[in-house]
């Protein structure tokens, strides 16, 4: 039932990855295989839109569901790391004055565990 549909599938929800990832075939090819899974779990768990009856429809829903979910993370993961370089503009690991600061807080921690 879902190995037929993915046969005749395969292709177009490939092809859909690709421009949704603006032809980056590696992308595509990850995003296919993710969508691929979740309607093999989807079956699995006896989800009804999947049992009997997986269309062309909810299959792209659920493509672009991995696409979209793989961008908000990137989205995430780059606005915590400008973050973090932002919080750190300036200061230098190598810079005494760090140093000499985590020094004095270590020593106020071992002091006060004493």
């Amino acid at each position: 039932m879902l190995d037929a549909f993915i046969l005749d599938y395969y292709d177009m929800l490939y092809r859909c990855a690709n421009r949704a990832c603006c032809y980056n075939k590696a992308l595509a090819e990850d995003f296919t295989q993710q969508c691929i899974l979740k309607l093999y779990e989807g079956v699995e768990r006896g989800h009804p839109q999947t049992i009997d009856k997986t269309t062309v429809g909810y299959a792209i829903r659920t493509l672009r569901s991995v696409v979209n979910d793989y961008f908000r993370k990137d989205i995430r993961e780059r606005s915590a790391h400008e973050r973090a370089e932002t919080s750190m503009a300036g200061r230098s690991a190598d810079d005494p004055g760090n140093r000499v600061a985590d020094r004095d807080q270590v020593l106020w921690f071992l002091q006060s565990g004493s």
